[in-house]
């Protein structure tokens, strides 16, 4: 047992040490640490997959602050496109801020989740703010974002969470997308992509 539990190491999920038949001590104490050794395989996968969704979040609004500042320095831009470059990237950084304390918060805590904060919106207004904020990249790579006429629909939700769900979506859709894409819209008008 001793042997088996020096060569447990993080590299080696699954192991386990032998549980000897005699049903004594000994082998109790090996199930004890058996079970001891699944809560901490499943304390490391959490923790895993927290640094991969991070991560994840945290590539978006950075890939969209660097594109609106190498868009402001590209060429000489008159003093309203650079105020607009500025306040578009202080925005960013206002989103970025918020996700790194969200994701402190949840780091300290053991809940695992993202704090809800529901207000009521208009999902054209989010459709739209979300299409804006992606514009520039969009341009870039040579395609554009719509945000096609419907009926505006209201929404109990918070902007932060749902704004960073639809510019996932839509980061993902200029990545990765070819042609055009559009969303279903139920009531609302969908996001969509095109070349």
């Amino acid at each position: 047992m001793r042997r088996r539990a020096a060569a447990i190491t993080a590299s080696t999920p699954g192991s386990r040490l032998p549980v000897p038949g005699s049903h004594d001590e000994v082998s109790r104490l090996a199930e004890t640490l058996n079970d001891m050794l699944g809560r901490l395989e499943a304390a490391f996968e959490h923790e895993r997959r927290f640094l991969a969704d991070a991560s994840h979040e945290l590539r978006t609004p950075l890939a969209l602050l660097r594109t609106e500042l190498e868009l402001a320095l590209r060429r000489p831009r008159s003093r309203e496109e650079l105020e607009q470059a500025l306040r578009s990237a202080a925005e960013e950084t206002e989103r970025l801020t918020r996700l790194a304390e969200d994701l402190l918060l949840i780091a300290r805590s053991d809940q695992g989740s993202l704090p809800i904060r529901r207000e009521r919106l208009s999902a054209r207004g989010v459709l739209t703010d979300v299409a804006d904020r992606f514009a520039g990249r969009a341009a870039e790579l040579g395609r554009t974002l719509a945000v096609e006429p419907g009926e505006d629909a209201a929404l109990d939700a918070d902007p932060a969470r749902l704004e960073q769900a639809i510019g996932n979506l839509v980061d993902n859709a200029l990545t990765h997308g070819r042609g055009r894409s559009c969303s279903p819209s139920s009531g609302a008008e969908g996001a969509s992509s095109s070349t």
